[in-house]
């Protein structure tokens, strides 16, 4: 493995030139635009690459001949085109492909037109169309390019764009007057071109993803890939000092960081063959950045010509303000054309959410975690988005070798494409465990590829290390937390009644139910997302594995329960097109909802002061009922907590006697907030990694204490104390032992 530092490649990278035609870009279009761009689908510049409609407007998408249809041509003559833009840097003998047709009304002629700079135009000689009315077979082929060649000027261009504009205001029919519900459709764009044979190395970034950890309100986590050794920097700035499309480099702040180089499978066959292909696995984490800011930024090398696409991020604000996020799971897919649905979805939640901080994925990201094309899919399809919206990635089975037998190979590819913490514990999966704070909420991401057994007693007969260290961690992160809301994500979780848990897994699920769900309990987590069975399924407020019953609970005028006991469980169904049902016979007692609309779906979760909301809607393709993108509302839920931070513990002392380390304290005297336990540890990692201990409230007493063994006298421990409340930890109260 190479390891490349932030100035510059540790080797020479070895180039071969192919002087084959190359395709540089593509466009076979899969769905309606987005905010108006419609990105390449395809090519070495795929993701730099995009496709607009300049004049006209939206009319529909045709799945079967993946075309796409605009109207508003009226008065278009050497006013409204279709443009692309792309690069063709390091490529000569550049050829133009494309489909047309118009409807009666619409536009008849075309010319094709290239420029540099998107403001001089130029005619391609030769290159004059005619429309045929609605059909893509016109006679002579006066509606298609097929490798048409493109001038001299259009070769090796960091930007070229490209225009097929409206050349007459006759319509198909021969008449004059193009309608203002004329229609021109237009499909199978490609762009290509041959190598030069002296171009340099392409350090094109792409697949790029924003993560967060640490600091929310300063820093941001960046990674992406490219397919040639190359260093890694970041730069970012306010927005408020861009305008338009411009990046004002001299006001920018620029970070750098590493490159890793690593080897994966590409494709099924690659495997079978035993052939890796190498890439290059680019992070940088942008620090000290102005709480509450929004700010642009782009990736690359460092070259000026080396810049990806800006995208934007807004830190969080310095006092607590209300957010909404995006919960799903399960994006899972094979080949491009199953990840569409997976990019649909996404792209209609931010639509729908208007301003999310950021996007959950519960897991089984992808179908097989070895082979790089399927990750490609997953986060390219989507590259529109996930440039503005940070991913919350958890580690589900598919990402890894899930079983004995299971074709997929060991691999770390989850954590190549993710700027995460790489092992927070030790021997789990890299970067599949690791926490941040967003406004007043704690978010713990949990790998359950680990787990454990019971005995026929029903106690614990074995469990893996991971998942007990994991748990600790959990209870460590939040006895330091001042956050008031808590959420786990977490892939598979303790109540699901699908295929998978009825079928197949039901030991691991009331192993999870003996285990996990009292630390949930203990914590006060408000929420866990799960995944997995790929349903639709919220629970009931949970609490020692039992339902409390709604009559128990008070409802606010707005349906929101107020300062229920419990926690609930949320399987927000698939982000994807793969579904399952509910295994017949198998025990839901602790659904609310455990449905399967047989539609992807997402969940719009917004958090506040006091309120907790969720809202799940399905996503289908098309569903001309719901009147709005086939995004419709199924199910609602609310909670309201009232809860304060409980007053701190009195009278705090400590004692060494043959190496222990006995801490004692009282009950708060007073305090709105009634206290249930006391959460303790050690801040300086002196005693093993996230060591700590929780204490419950015994009614009537007061007095209270904890004895830790194995105290060393010559280090410096530092215990603290907080009274635990039913959501909030109270003020620390810290004890030194030197």
């Amino acid at each position: 493995m190479i390891i490349v530092s932030s100035q510059g490649v540790s080797r020479a990278a070895e180039t071969e030139t192919a002087l084959a035609e190359a395709l540089l870009s593509e466009w076979i279009f899969s769905g309606e635009d987005q905010d108006g761009v419609f990105p390449a689908t395809g090519g070495i510049y795929q993701e730099s690459s995009s496709f607009r409609n300049v004049g006209g407007y939206f009319e529909y998408y045709d799945s079967d001949q993946h075309s796409i249809s605009y109207q508003g041509w009226d008065n278009g003559k050497n006013k409204k085109y279709w443009l692309v833009s792309l690069s063709t840097k390091g490529y000569r003998d550049i050829a133009l492909s494309s489909q047309q047709t118009s409807s009666g009304t619409g536009p008849r002629d075309f010319k094709v037109q290239y420029s540099t700079d998107n403001k001089n135009w130029t005619d391609v000689p030769g290159l004059s169309l005619k429309m045929t009315q609605s059909s893509f077979n016109c006679p002579g082929g006066s509606c298609k390019l097929a490798n048409a060649p493109l001038p001299a000027g259009a070769e090796n261009q960091d930007n070229l764009y490209i225009r097929w504009i409206v050349n007459s205001n006759t319509n198909t029919k021969g008449s004059q007057g193009i309608g203002d519900t004329g229609s021109s459709l237009i499909k199978d764009i490609r762009v290509t071109g041959t190598a030069t044979g002296t171009q340099e190395p392409q350090t094109e970034p792409k697949l790029i993803t924003m993560t967060l950890f640490g600091d929310t309100k300063t820093t941001r986590q960046f990674a992406w890939y490219t397919d040639v050794p190359s260093p890694s920097a970041l730069q970012v700035v306010e927005a408020a000092k861009a305008t338009g499309s411009d990046f004002p480099e001299n006001d920018a702040l620029t970070f750098q960081g590493t490159t890793e180089e690593i080897t994966t499978y590409v494709t099924k066959a690659d495997r079978k063959a035993n052939k890796k292909k190498k890439f290059y696995s680019h992070k940088v984490t942008a620090s000290g950045l102005t709480p509450g800011t929004t700010y642009r930024y782009r990736v690359g090398s460092g070259a000026a010509n080396s810049w990806s696409r800006t995208g934007s991020f807004t830190t969080d604000t310095a006092q607590a303000e209300p957010f909404r996020f995006i919960a799903g799971a399960d994006s899972q897919a094979s080949s491009k054309a199953d990840f569409e649905p997976w990019a649909d979805t996404f792209r209609k939640a931010v639509q729908t959410v208007g301003d999310p901080k950021f996007i959950i994925n519960a897991g089984d990201l992808v179908d097989n975690g070895d082979l790089e094309e399927q990750w490609q899919w997953m986060l390219g399809l989507p590259q529109e988005q996930l440039l503005n919206v940070p991913i919350v990635p958890v580690l589900g089975g598919h990402e890894v070798q899930d079983y004995d037998g299971d074709e997929t190979t060991p691999n770390s590819n989850f954590y190549y494409h993710f700027n995460l913490p790489k092992q927070v514990v030790a021997d789990t999966h890299d970067g599949s465990v690791y926490s941040f704070e967003y406004g007043n909420a704690l978010f713990l991401i949990f790998n359950t590829q680990y787990a454990g057994e019971l005995s026929s007693g029903g106690g614990i007969k074995e469990q893996d290390p991971q998942f007990q260290d994991q748990v600790e961690w959990m209870k460590y992160i939040v006895a330091k937390s001042d956050a008031k809301w808590k959420f786990v994500a977490l892939h598979k979780g303790p109540y699901s009644a699908g295929d998978n848990a009825g079928e197949w897994e039901d030991d691991r699920v009331q192993f999870y139910k003996k285990v996990l769900v009292p630390a949930l309990d203990q914590m006060g987590v408000d929420l866990v997302f799960e995944a997995h069975d790929h349903m639709y399924m919220r629970s009931y407020q949970m609490l020692n594995d039992k339902v409390v019953p709604p009559a128990q609970t008070t409802f606010d005028t707005q349906g929101n329960a107020v300062n229920p006991k419990g926690t609930v469980y949320l399987m927000s169904n698939a982000f994807g097109d793969k579904f399952y049902t509910k295994y017949p016979g198998y025990d839901d007692y602790f659904a609310a909802i455990n449905t399967q609309p047989f539609k992807k779906m997402f969940t719009e979760v917004s958090v506040s002061e006091e309120v907790l909301k969720i809202k799940a809607y399905t996503a289908a393709k098309k569903d001309e009922s719901s009147g709005n993108n086939g995004v419709k509302k199924y199910d609602e839920y609310g909670i309201k907590r009232t809860d304060r931070k409980p007053d701190p513990v009195g009278d705090p002392k400590i004692r060494l006697n043959a190496g222990k380390a006995t801490l004692s304290w009282k009950l708060p005297a007073s305090g709105a907030e009634p206290v249930k336990g006391f959460r303790i540890y050690e801040a300086n990692g002196k005693i093993k990694p996230y060591w700590n201990a929780y204490v419950s409230v015994e009614s009537g007493k007061t007095d209270y204490s904890l004895t830790v063994s194995n105290i060393k006298a010559a280090e410096n421990y530092r215990f603290v104390i907080r009274a635990a409340g039913s959501r909030l930890n109270s003020d620390p109260v810290e004890l030194h032992l030197e």
